[in-house]
């Protein structure tokens, strides 16, 4: 990598932050359509899942609308007039969906209106959605959150510290070794948020719902924060190098 390593290792620490930050925030990890029947007012629709929630998408009187509902959080963004709204209510919250209608409160999130039974989507087998709200809403749901969570912090971090370490410090090797380890627990983070999303996802896969971008950028991260440790590797050999020599010759000097 020669002079160019500590550049190289920024940028590449960069993309990774920044795919890291837009697969939590984006719910697409997985992605595909929902049946509809043509003589309701929805039609159209496709379910986009995220670690953090799922929005459901579709048409209703020909005018695009979706809904964004959080597994923990309770807030939500209700279907009303075909755009955005918050609901500011304590009504009920009512999603017609082909033959069904999904109800819950304003202060509830997913995980507890399908522990309260009151929770079911039109246009995927019952069952398979059921054992993915189960995943999500369990173990495995809070892993792959907080694992992709942590990434997109520790890649932060590392970065931070990173260019500090390559514009600042002129010898801090305890610099290299932090931002080294910072993008090694990035990647394991991240990989263990894919690992858990694949099991929490496999019932929506029977069901024909696909993987998503954000997946894919998450898989994408995982493997820059490697190349990042490895670069920041690198830089790190080189500048403790120049500064030997740079240390000798002044020795020599004397």
């Amino acid at each position: 990598m020669g002079r160019y390593a500590g550049t190289i290792s920024i940028l590449v620490l960069f993309v990774a932050v920044k795919f890291a930050v837009l697969s939590l925030v984006m719910p697409l990890w997985a992605k595909g359509p929902i049946d509809s029947l043509s003589h309701t007012t929805f039609v159209n629709s496709t379910l986009k899942a995220g670690v953090w929630g799922y929005c459901i998408t579709g048409q209703v009187n020909r005018t695009p609308t979706d809904a964004c509902i959080g597994f923990f959080l309770t807030n939500h963004t209700a279907l009303r007039e075909g755009r955005y709204q918050r609901e500011a209510s304590s009504h009920p919250f009512e999603l017609v969906m082909a033959t069904a209608k999904v109800h819950f409160a304003v202060d509830q999130g997913v995980c507890a209106a399908f522990r309260s039974g009151h929770f079911d989507i039109a246009g995927l087998d019952p069952n398979l959605f059921r054992q993915f709200l189960s995943n999500s809403c369990g173990t495995l749901g809070v892993v792959s959150f907080v694992a992709s969570l942590l990434a997109m912090l520790l890649g932060l971090v590392a970065l931070a510290t990173l260019c500090g370490f390559v514009l600042c410090v002129e010898d801090a090797s305890c610099f290299g070794e932090f931002v080294k380890a910072a993008s090694v627990l990035a990647a394991f983070s991240s990989l263990v948020a894919i690992v858990s999303w694949l099991y929490q996802i496999d019932p929506l896969v029977h069901a024909g719902i696909s993987r998503g971008i954000a997946f894919v950028l998450q898989v994408v991260a995982c493997q820059l924060f490697v190349v990042a440790a490895i670069a920041v590797h690198a830089y790190a050999n080189e500048k403790r190098g120049v500064n030997y020599n740079l240390t000798t010759l002044k020795s020599v000097e004397e």
